[in-house]
C-alpha cells in the first residue's frame, strides 16, 4: 500500500484484534496507551490508519494537540505490559515506567515508539471526526459500547513510515 509493506500492515491488523498494540503520543513525557480497534486503507491517495480514541482518554488530548502518534506492534509476548497499560491512566503516571516499556524517539514525528516491540508505524493526523450516538444506525452498538456516552474520535492519520527495529 503506497510504500508500506503489505506484511507490516497484515501484522498490524492481526495483532490489533488479537492482542492489541501500543499507541504513543505526546512528548515531555510521551504517553502510551493500548488499542484493539482500528483500520487501514487509502484515503486522499495516502496510506492511512484510522485510530478510534475515546474522548475521555489522556491520549485523546495529546493526539488532538500534536496531530501525530506512533503505533508499536509487539513481536513477542507482551500481554502483561498490554494488560497493565490499558488499566491505568497516563494523566498522573509514567506508563512507560509502570509497564516496564522503553521509549525511543521516532524518526519523523515528535513522539516516541515502544522499542521493546519490533514493528513501528509513524502517523500524522490529516482528519478527525467525532462520533455522536445519533449517527450509529446499528442500535446494538451504542447499547453495548456507549452506554455512558463516552464516544470515540476517529483520527484519520497518514502512515508516514513503517519499520522494524
Amino acid at each position: 500500500m503506497l510504500g508500506i509493506k503489505d506484511e507490516y500492515l497484515q501484522e498490524l491488523m492481526s495483532k490489533l484484534s488479537a492482542t492489541g498494540i501500543f499507541v504513543v503520543s505526546g512528548n515531555n513525557p510521551a504517553n502510551v496507551m493500548t488499542s484493539h480497534w482500528g483500520a487501514y486503507g487509502t484515503f486522499w491517495g495516502k496510506p492511512m490508519f484510522v485510530l478510534p480514541v475515546r474522548q475521555s482518554r489522556h491520549s485523546h488530548g495529546l493526539i488532538d494537540a500534536a496531530h501525530e502518534f506512533a503505533l508499536s506492534v509487539a513481536r513477542k509476548d507482551m500481554s502483561q505490559a498490554i494488560h497493565r497499560c490499558e488499566h491505568v491512566s497516563g494523566r498522573n503516571l509514567d506508563k512507560f515506567a509502570y509497564c516496564h516499556l522503553h521509549p525511543t524517539p521516532c524518526r519523523k514525528i515528535n513522539t516516541s515508539y515502544v522499542s521493546d516491540c519490533g514493528l513501528h508505524f509513524e502517523c500524522r493526523v490529516v482528519f478527525k471526526t467525532v462520533m455522536e450516538g445519533a449517527q450509529l444506525f446499528d442500535l446494538k452498538i451504542p447499547d453495548r459500547y456507549y452506554k455512558d456516552k463516552n464516544y470515540h474520535t476517529m483520527f484519520f492519520a497518514e502512515i508516514l513510515t513503517a519499520y522494524e527495529d
